[in-house]
């Protein structure tokens, strides 16, 4: 037989001639087909577009998370308009639309409750239908027109988490219910009770932007109609409001879509089942929504269905009108959200200022609620002193002397006949320490941070015998060794060899750095091969390095010993550099390497040596610093330089 597969390609078989039966009916992937007369009268609603009964929070038939406040209500219509719902395609190519168009009105209708959770409804309404003959579905001589009522829909929904709370982020979830009251002959209804039970998740920023996404399970039983199997699937949809610099005004898009749990059947062979999306209808929306400060709402919008599934249609146009409540009384008080200036505190009727709605727990206004205040009638002063009581505290130091004349509210008056009418106790001698802690009270202390505390003058605060106006070190004392002794300053070092006079042999005489001796103190014979400056340690002999290493020639030990001594005597050098230089010969990132190896190992014998290792740093410059710029590759550019850091 010959036979058409759903993506129109032939196929023949032996048997083709008994296959071409007049008024065979096939529908492609996604629309339905019809092998057979379906005599089964099977109910089943075709449209998927199922707007909510808030229309004020939710983006047409997207569920965001949030919820009316408590007994506030909206109520209103979605008029829409689809063409090309219900599509049957024959083997020819003729297009059967068994539902062509309806123009529907949706009356809808929400109540809060508990300011967590939300009841609702919608009636749908076909106002107008049309559709070609139905004898492919066993109704000759029959059409889908006139009026028809749809199934009455409630919607039971709960906040789980409120964008308030958790950053914008909120999650609800809802139990639609579908109960058969509509006309199943114009395929606005199905026979039996359907639920389907969802999730919303949705962002909503502080400049209005909303996006929502809902996830959930329609249960139905499962019906057949020709090749299509409508049975439970999976709903999805997406959506998203964005403000558009007008107040009240959003634009809207929103898609959605089902995935049918049940294989459809087999066009050709309706016995059979097959893997399409004849049950799986998407479709897109897009619009603008524009509510009004008192509760007028309204969109309008349009789309098309983004496959030819049934349910999913060539285009719909929409218009919703609704008005909602949004005030209430959160709080119980009698008076109304919209003139309540405190929504969710009661007010307090105690005759001051109730109709503001807000509770009028300080009548002083002084800070301290009324049950608490000792004086609810009189301001508080806040002046830190008793100030949790609500009473006016006129004389905090009780010393006679009003808060407002004195200017020591807290201290009282010493009342010595000297300056007693200011309120503050006196400091006779004006050093700051009070006369009744003042050990001296008509010697001013001399502020010098060294027992300022008693009052006195401390005129040589180190009792090194040198007064303080001439003691240069002031708190350090004199050692009187005969050594400017005048200058009130412990002389530790004398000849400032960097030996200590306690440990120096020849504390008035500096030792020389020459390797011979230098820990005694004391000058030696023999030259120094090492000098200080301020800026670094000059060694007078080069340090010499076994060719092309990194390795130290025994003859420049001596030379980095008198290093070592000086960095020992001298302490107060904190930190050196050791550079290691090259001269040009070879590559320079060679030289490089090598001169940091070079300085490395001056620096480990160093602290072999009794050096801290913490007071020296290694660098290797390579020939990057040359002694004679004009002779790079000179042997004199071939040094290690010791430089004070600090």
């Amino acid at each position: 037989m010959t036979a058409f597969m759903p993506n129109g390609t032939a196929r023949h078989t032996p048997r083709q001639l008994s296959a071409l039966l007049l008024g065979l009916l096939v529908l492609g992937a996604s629309s339905l087909a019809v092998a057979q007369p379906d005599p089964s009268g099977v109910s089943l609603q075709v449209e998927h577009f199922e707007p909510l009964p808030n229309q004020n929070d939710n983006l047409w038939n997207v569920m965001g998370a949030d919820t009316l406040r408590h007994l506030n209500w909206t109520t209103g219509s979605i008029f829409h308009y689809s063409k090309g719902l219900f599509v049957a395609e024959t083997q020819s190519g003729e297009k059967i639309r068994l539902v062509d168009s309806v123009f529907k009105a949706e009356v809808f209708a929400a109540l809060g409750l508990l300011d967590v959770a939300e009841i609702g409804l919608i009636l749908p309404v076909a106002l107008s239908q049309s559709g070609d003959d139905l004898a492919i579905l066993n109704r000759a001589g029959d059409k889908v027109d006139g009026v028809g009522l749809g199934d009455l829909r409630f919607v039971i929904k709960g906040r789980l988490l409120d964008p308030a709370d958790f950053h914008g982020v909120g999650l609800a979830f809802a139990i639609p219910v579908s109960v058969p009251t509509g006309d199943e002959v114009s395929y606005n209804s199905e026979s039996d009770v359907r639920f389907e039970p969802k999730l919303s998740l949705d962002y909503r920023h502080e400049l209005g932007l909303l996006a929502a996404a809902n996830i959930g399970f329609y249960m139905r039983d499962e019906r057949a109609m020709l090749n299509l199997v409508a049975s439970s699937e999976l709903r999805w949809s997406a959506g998203v409001a964005a403000p558009t610099g007008v107040e009240g005004l959003q634009v809207l898009g929103t898609i959605f879509g089902a995935l049918g749990m049940g294989d459809d059947k087999n066009p050709d062979d309706l016995a059979q089942s097959a893997k399409q999306s004849v049950n799986s209808p998407i479709e897109f929306l897009a619009g603008a929504r524009y509510n009004t400060p008192w509760g007028l709402h309204s969109s309008l919008g349009g789309g098309m269905g983004l496959n030819s599934a049934v349910g999913a249609p060539e285009y719909r146009l929409l218009l919703s009108l609704g008005f909602s409540r949004l005030v209430g009384d959160t709080d119980e008080d009698g008076i109304y959200d919209d003139t309540d200036q405190c929504v969710e505190a009661a007010e307090d009727p105690d005759g001051f200022d109730d109709l503001d709605g807000c509770p009028d727990l300080d009548n002083d206004a002084d800070g301290i609620a009324d049950a608490q205040d000792s004086c609810p009638n009189d301001t508080e002063d806040p002046d830190d002193f008793n100030d949790s009581d609500g009473c006016p505290d006129i004389d905090n130091d009780e010393d006679g002397i009003t808060d407002d004349l004195d200017a020591c509210t807290n201290e009282a008056e010493d009342l010595d006949h000297f300056q007693d009418e200011d309120g503050c106790p006196d400091d006779n001698d004006n050093d700051g320490v009070g006369d009744s802690l003042d050990q001296c009270a008509d010697l001013p202390e001399d502020r010098d941070g060294f027992e300022d505390e008693d009052g006195c003058p401390d005129p040589d605060n180190d009792g090194d015998n040198v007064l303080d106006e001439y003691d240069l070190c002031d708190g350090a004392i004199e050692d009187m060794d005969g050594f400017e002794d005048n200058d009130g300053c412990p002389d530790l070092d004398n000849d400032h060899d960097g030996l200590l006079d306690g440990e120096d042999q020849c504390p008035d005489q500096a030792e020389i750095i020459n390797g011979i001796d230098d820990e005694d103190g004391c000058p030696d014979q023999g030259e120094s091969r090492v000098n200080i400056t301020k800026e670094k340690i000059e060694i007078l002999e080069k340090i010499e390095f076994k060719s092309n290493k990194a390795a130290i020639e025994t003859k420049s030990l001596a030379v980095l010993n008198q290093v070592a001594s000086v960095l020992k005597t001298h302490p107060d050098i904190k930190k050196i550099r050791i550079e290691g230089h090259t001269d040009s010969v070879g590559k320079a990132a060679r030289n490089k390497t090598l001169s940091q190896q070079r300085a490395e190992a001056v620096r480990d014998y160093l602290v072999a040596k009794g050096i801290d290792e913490s007071r020296l740093d290694a660098v290797g410059f390579g020939q990057e610093k040359p002694l004679d710029p004009a002779n790079p590759k000179d042997g004199s550019n071939r040094r290690v330089e010791f430089n004070i850091v600090e």
